[in-house]
């Protein structure tokens, strides 16, 4: 009794033949260990009968998916027992040699999130895809060459539709780390941008996988301003009010009427000399350069200095003579004083 190997031409599988010289008898044969394993788990290998149809012919077949970086080679042992009463058996171990084969990387989808204040070179996320092949292979060596905007969607607050984020974002060769490439413009804040990455590895021809990527821009509280122009925001004042108290600047009398008051370029105002209580000077809010809040937050004012006499107030968003003490605003009164 025995069992030998029959290679196969043209293509067929590797045979295993086996036979009993014993008249009548019968022969069994079981895989009955690999790699020394008695029982796998789960089991790589099993013996189903030959494609040629004769009796005792089988061949091997895989049951699991082979892995080179796994397993690069398996030893199997296959036993054949007779139907004897001494059942005798006969053994044979066969080698099997996995061949190396490259992996593609696998690159899934992912989200991303940036401030809108986010500087150049932000690190927006990190893109990493998996490959079954060791890195210290070039099959195992991956880059991710750029990201392929594929839409861009602005926020309801920015007037909804699409944008442009071309040359906004940037991938750093093979580290996989996405960051912006320039400063994120204004009307971007709260929008939504849809990319495309590709991770290639470095076989020849190279294999490669696609992740589509959402990156939000998230949004960020602005102070309230005071603007040169309220149409042009790239030109602001370089100070900052605090937002629930505005600083008027400075208030001065002069001749007969009340001097300019100059709070970034909120422009001249001027009241008139005996004004009864109550009288408007001007409302610092409505209209163009006034002040406002980028944010369109609410904010409240203030006069917080230089105004001792009570001659003025903030009434809503108006700033309104009292008249202090002598209940009108005077000249003679207060022609040097200074408010705020």
């Amino acid at each position: 009794m025995g069992i030998n190997a029959l290679v196969g031409l043209g293509g067929q599988d590797l045979t295993y033949i086996v036979g009993d010289d014993d008249e009548g008898e019968t022969v069994s044969v079981a895989i009955t260990s690999v790699n020394g394993n008695a029982n796998p788990d789960p089991a790589p290998f099993s013996l189903v009968a030959a494609a040629n149809g004769v009796a005792n012919n089988y061949a091997l077949k895989a049951l699991i998916n082979m892995d080179y970086e796994t397993t690069p080679s398996y030893d199997i042992v296959m036993t054949a027992t007779d139907s004897s009463s001494g059942a005798r058996t006969a053994t044979t171990t066969v080698e099997i040699e996995i061949v190396n084969a490259n992996d593609v990387p696998v690159l899934s989808n992912g989200n991303c999130f940036v401030s809108k204040d986010a500087s150049s070179g932000t690190t927006v996320c990190q893109i990493t895809a998996v490959d079954g092949d060791s890195s210290s292979t070039p099959w195992g060596t991956l880059t991710y060459p750029s990201i392929s905007i594929s839409s861009c969607t602005k926020h309801a607050t920015e007037g909804g539709g699409t944008c442009d984020a071309s040359g906004l974002f940037e991938l750093v060769g093979a580290t996989g780390v996405l960051r912006t490439a320039s400063t994120l413009p204004d009307i971007l804040e709260g929008a939504v941008i849809v990319g495309t990455v590709t991770a290639n590895d470095g076989a020849d021809p190279a294999g490669a996988d696609t992740g589509v990527f959402t990156i939000a821009i998230t949004p960020t509280n602005d102070l309230p301003l005071v603007s040169e122009r309220a149409s042009e925001r790239s030109r602001l004042v370089q100070t900052r009010i605090q937002k629930l108290i505005l600083t008027i600047l400075y208030i001065k009398l002069f001749s007969f009427s009340l001097g300019a008051i100059q709070c970034g370029t909120l422009g001249s105002m001027s009241i008139a000399e005996n004004s009864s209580n109550g009288a408007v000077v001007a409302n610092l809010v409505d209209g163009t350069n006034k002040i406002h809040d980028t944010d369109g937050d609410a904010f409240t004012l203030s006069i917080t200095a230089g105004n001792s006499n009570g001659q003025f107030a903030i009434s809503g968003t108006n700033l309104v003579a009292t008249g202090g003490r002598a209940k009108r605003a005077s000249f003679e009164e207060d022609e040097n004083a200074s408010h705020c």
